[in-house]
């Protein structure tokens, strides 16, 4: 039971992070293909 527990744990982990990449990559979409990072840095200098 416990390692059936584990299972699921990381099957949501990994849902959440394939959650996290598209949201990013419609991020770099709206943002003219630059990462995110870039553009927060170059907004507020």
């Amino acid at each position: 039971a416990i390692l059936h527990k584990y299972a699921n744990e990381d099957v949501s982990l990994g849902a959440w992070l394939i959650g996290l990449d598209i949201e990013q990559i419609d991020e770099r979409n709206m943002c003219c293909g630059t990462p995110p990072g870039k553009n927060h840095k170059n907004f507020y200098e």
